[in-house]
């Protein structure tokens, strides 16, 4: 059962990461948290440096929260928001002022709703910055490790058509977000 070798997957990790002796703290790693609608990525570099993509709806922060947490993280280098729907940044708001964030990405797009002016406001009360992404833009995130927009390349009435598509290189690996 699929589910059952996933569970084991994660307690062999948590019992590692109690000994110390977790030997693939140096890897690039993955992580696909479950918010329920929408999405929430969390990467970790082998530099220690950790990049959320999305946050769920606002519901979804408690469950991130805890995962954060669990994997012993207090700082989030990069908060990419990859379209402003409220499954996706729904809970950035609350990621973002319990939790010390560098930087946010979001679309070059305004937007009128609730969850957005939380998600300003939250950037705002902690002087963070928002930078804009689009097609063609790249991130040096690392040595080996970088990030290159492939859309939106204008932006258009539709929140998702708007979506930040990036292509993220580590090394001689490719992964699509």
């Amino acid at each position: 059962n699929l589910n059952k070798n996933i569970k084991l997957i994660i307690i062999l990790i948590f019992i590692l990461s109690l000994c110390g002796c977790n030997k693939y703290d140096n890897f690039l790693s993955i992580h696909m948290i479950d918010v329920g609608q929408g999405d929430c990525i969390l990467i970790k570099t082998p530099q220690k440096k950790n990049i959320l993509i999305d946050g769920g709806d606002e519901d979804a922060y408690k469950v991130i929260s805890s995962y954060l947490k669990w994997n012993k993280i207090k700082n989030l280098d990069i908060i990419i928001a990859t379209h402003f729907d409220k499954d996706h940044i729904g809970s950035l708001d609350n990621v973002i002022d319990n939790f010390n964030v560098k930087k946010v990405y979001t679309p070059n797009q305004k937007d009128c709703s609730q969850h957005y002016n939380n998600l300003l406001n939250s950037c705002r009360n902690k002087n963070i910055e928002i930078y804009n992404l689009q097609k063609d833009d790249k991130l040096n995130i690392d040595k080996n490790i970088s990030i290159h927009v492939l859309s939106p390349s204008y932006i258009q009435d539709n929140s998702n058509s708007n979506s930040i598509v990036f292509n993220f290189k580590f090394k001689d690996m490719d992964f699509l977000f």
